[in-house]
């Protein structure tokens, strides 16, 4: 996001310990996450927060809009 205060990432749900190429692709939705992170003040601990927003399966790419307030992201068939 364009202020550094958020992480955004596409879980496109692969198995990484699959043996073959059916195994490893995504049997569920994938899902768009966006962590919040805290500023750390002297002695204060993090509490950093974590959305996700349901998307359609196999979900590998995402898109954000200049000013931030827009994600969107796309599915493989």
């Amino acid at each position: 996001m364009p202020n550094g205060g958020h992480y955004v990432t596409s879980d496109w749900g692969r198995n990484l310990d699959a043996t073959t190429l059916d195994e490893s692709c995504p049997q569920e939705d994938s899902a768009v996450s966006v962590i919040h992170f805290t500023a750390l003040e002297s002695g204060a601990d993090a509490a950093h927060a974590r959305i996700g927003a349901p998307t359609d399966c196999s979900s590998e790419g995402i898109a954000i809009s200049p000013a931030g307030q827009l994600i969107t992201a796309a599915n493989n068939p």
